[in-house]
């Protein structure tokens, strides 16, 4: 091929372009101005969905009153962003002149597709949603999870669309796929504002089982943060092979509990130092065997 003829190819194929952007059906406009109009209805959409989620998040900001969990916010801020630029798209194809009916034909045959290819985290995103619906727990609630990869629990510190995200006391960071969430067995100790504290210590055989019921009734008595209503119970619980429990059941705020449990726990210690209780330790016992005569 020649210089001129590839010139003159080169020629005809800019033609060709310059013809389709200039070229239009009677009564539209040309396909140049169509493609500017797109562009410049993306940069303006862009924007315009940029100030609709401020105004949502600041709107949401102010009904803090209403008590709406922060997740369920961001929640629902995703998702309108998502369904707002699906709209920007569908504008944009009717403004290039792009039949939505085949866009829709195709659409659906992706969304098959990608159905079968990410199966998991469309799993994961209703159970989001249905874990947002039903509220079994809120950002902030303290949980514990019991499924089929083990246990775990934690302060939930926010969920999002495929996760939850908890946070332990060791300041470890934990995330939970929703779909394996919503399987599990959870225990949420802020549904209620209060929670039974339950203690065992074991004492030695040779203990009054009276004065040491006094002991631990001193203890808990004097602990502020123990609540009188219920009333506590202390009692004797076990008969061990070398040691009796001793059970104190009592309820505390949620708020306190790791702190009175610990404060409890070594409140006692110092008690029963004081009046000569002793807490058994496992013993083993090695008799001597002397062969007789009788034996022979």
């Amino acid at each position: 091929m020649s210089w001129e003829s590839f010139g003159q190819w080169w020629s005809s194929i800019f033609k060709q372009i310059g013809n389709w952007f200039l070229s239009y059906n009677e009564g539209e406009i040309n396909n140049l101005t169509k493609i500017i109009l797109a562009v410049v209805f993306i940069i303006i959409g862009h924007f315009i969905i940029k100030l609709i989620i401020h105004i949502l998040k600041r709107s949401m900001r102010i009904g803090d009153k209403l008590q709406v969990d922060v997740s369920v916010k961001s929640f629902s801020i995703a998702v309108i962003r998502v369904m707002l630029y699906i709209i920007l798209v569908f504008i944009v194809f009717a403004i290039l002149g792009i039949p939505v009916t085949g866009l829709a034909g195709m659409a659906s045959a992706a969304t098959v597709a990608l159905g079968l290819a990410l199966q998991d985290l469309i799993g994961a995103f209703f159970s989001g949603i249905v874990l947002l619906r039903t509220k079994y727990f809120k950002t902030g609630d303290y949980i514990s999870i019991n499924h089929s990869n083990g246990t775990c629990e934690g302060s939930v510190k926010r969920i999002n669309i495929f996760s939850t995200t908890l946070t332990t006391f060791d300041n470890q960071v934990i995330i939970i796929n929703n779909s394996k969430l919503l399987n599990a067995v959870i225990t949420n100790f802020n549904d209620n504002t209060t929670r039974r504290l339950v203690l065992s210590v074991d004492v030695d055989y040779d203990t009054d089982t009276i004065k040491c019921k006094e002991v631990l009734r001193n203890i808990i008595e004097s602990e502020d943060r123990i609540l009188s209503d219920p009333k506590p119970d202390i009692h004797v619980d076990t008969l061990g092979e070398y040691s009796i429990t001793m059970k104190i059941k009592c309820y505390t705020l949620n708020t306190n509990y790791w702190p009175v449990r610990n404060s409890i726990y070594e409140t006692i210690l110092i008690k029963f130092r004081e009046n000569n209780i002793k807490i058994p330790f496992r013993r083993l016992v090695v008799e001597e065997y002397h062969k007789t005569e009788e034996d022979n």
